[in-house]
């Protein structure tokens, strides 16, 4: 079984070969940047979900893409990046036993999945509101934006369950459109970045007698997938005015029911 983190079989009769022990070098970085990574990740993504749920005006069907996608990489991050340092804390000991292999594989590929799916499916309603606008006030709602969403992740959980199984005016509404496009744009690119050198790894490793399994380029694949999860909230913060507008209200605590920002009130998409 593979997964992105690397660790469940590594010393097994399927001729995978054994994982070289790490050295200290590595074992130190891990266990430093790892949690700095996933806690920053954690602490970003949260903060996306509750500024889309505490202010009524963030719930528009784009942000409903986002808080998938944020949910994704949580999980992610929790996921795969909890283990990776439980297993460099522990001498590269695996001690969540089969149960706990199999299931966190599980969670993993849901959170991968869920991504990717959730991407596809913000990337076709931008598409629909940039070159059939007005199908798009039609068919872009926030109910249907609900159930595609309930749709990625139900569809997700019961294709990974595989896994148990193996070893508005015009003008303010068109800039807006064009940052939310361009937003999708950077999200897309380091998704496909940041994936690179794992995937990159995997193929290469399938041609091979011997895989490469050097434990510092191991590391650095791992930092990259959990960089990605991390990132996102980042992107939304320097790109989105109005993401950055509903974290400085979140971080106002303010009790008073926040106005509306001015010409965004009536964007549906």
């Amino acid at each position: 079984m593979e997964s992105p983190t690397g660790y469940p079989q590594r010393a097994n009769t399927s001729g995978l070969g054994t994982m070289p022990r790490p050295s200290l070098a590595v074992q130190v970085a891990t266990l430093t940047l790892v949690p700095l990574v996933c806690v920053v990740g954690v602490a970003g993504l949260a903060m996306v979900v509750l500024v889309v749920v505490r202010s009524r005006h963030m719930v528009t069907p784009t942000n409903c893409y986002l808080v998938s996608l944020a949910a994704a990489d949580l999980l992610v991050l929790l996921a795969a990046g909890v283990p990776t340092v439980a297993e460099a804390a522990s001498a590269r000991v695996w001690v969540f036993g089969h149960a706990g292999c199999l299931g966190i594989t599980y969670l993993q590929y849901v959170g991968i999945n869920a991504s990717t799916g959730s991407i596809t499916a913000f990337t076709v309603q931008r598409y629909l509101a940039i070159c059939h606008p007005l199908r798009a006030q039609a068919l872009c709602t926030v109910a249907r934006a609900k159930r595609i969403v309930a749709a990625v992740w139900l569809g997700t959980g019961a294709y990974c369950m595989l896994w148990l199984f193996l070893v508005d005016t015009r003008e303010a509404a068109y800039a807006d459109g064009v940052q939310v496009t361009k937003m999708l744009a950077v999200v897309v690119v380091l998704f496909a970045l940041l994936w690179l050198p794992y995937r990159t790894l995997v193929v290469v490793n399938s041609f091979l007698s011997t895989p490469y399994l050097n434990v510092g380029f191991l590391l650095f694949c791992r930092l990259c997938i959990y960089l990605n999860s991390a990132i996102n909230p980042i992107v939304y913060t320097l790109m989105s005015q109005r993401f950055r507008e509903a974290f400085h209200r979140l971080f106002q605590c303010q009790a008073a029911q926040p106005k509306l920002p001015p010409q965004e009130a009536t964007l549906i998409y």
